[in-house]
């Protein structure tokens, strides 16, 4: 701001591009202020989760991307906890039906027999057969219809969860291309030292260099956006391996 207030006591500039500088500066300072307060809820949250040990982060670079293999993933998936829950509830629903299934078949029975009745007495060898009550075999379809259920329910879930993979995988490449995309295209961009000495050789008016440098600031507050959502993806990927 003061270097436009020089300019325009200098004649170089005037009251309109005067306000559009104090009008960036603002602007630039409020969102400052907004960054800072995001770090200080950061800070708080971080603190709630170590049990009140502070953590000093003085590291301002972002990690290197994490190698992420579709195929290991999808394997940590069919391993785990919740898909091995499906098939203790499969094994179960499979026990029970053996269960219902030995109690609905007819059991022979065979030995040795002896009864008195008054003065007469009967000996012998006796030779039986018990024929299971209707309501058996209801349950055993029913047993048969639950066992169908878990094995459809294991089925469901492995798709859902190799379904949600797959999405999050794509979502997980598409940020790694936008970001890759636009930090090429930063990187060829005009730097802003290139920015300023064109506008102090006039080669650019002030509005044009306002209008510039903010869309450079921008398209740097996009990039690290798209860096942030792909840490928070590949954490989201790498939970199944815990």
């Amino acid at each position: 701001e003061s270097h436009m207030e020089y300019k325009l006591e200098a004649g170089e500039a005037g009251i309109l591009e005067l306000g559009q500088s104090r009008l960036m500066v603002a602007s630039l300072e409020g969102e400052y202020e907004e960054v800072l307060a995001l770090a200080e809820d950061l800070r708080i949250a971080l603190k709630e989760i170590t049990g009140g040990a502070e953590i000093e982060i003085i590291d301002t670079l972002f990690p290197q991307a994490l190698p992420i293999i579709a195929d290991s993933m999808i394997e940590a998936y069919r391993l785990s906890p919740y898909v091995q829950y499906y098939d203790r509830e499969l094994q179960m629903k499979e026990a029970e039906l053996n269960l219902a299934v030995s109690k609905h078949l007819p059991k022979l029975s065979a030995g040795y027999y002896s009864e008195s009745v008054t003065d007469e007495a009967f000996r012998g060898f006796r030779l039986g057969v018990t024929v299971p009550l209707w309501e058996n075999a209801n349950t055993v379809k029913k047993a048969k219809s639950e066992v169908v259920f878990a094995e459809a329910e294991i089925d469901r879930y492995a798709f859902h969860q190799e379904k949600e993979l797959r999405q999050k995988l794509n979502k997980l490449e598409s940020f790694r291309t936008r970001a890759r995309k636009l930090e090429e295209a930063l990187g060829t961009a005009n730097s802003l030292s290139l920015l300023a000495a064109s506008l102090e050789n006039g080669e650019i008016s002030m509005s044009e260099y306002f209008y510039t440098s903010d869309f450079y600031f921008r398209n740097q507050a996009q990039l690290l956006r798209y860096k942030k959502e792909l840490l928070f993806q590949e954490a989201e990927l790498m939970r199944i391996y815990l």
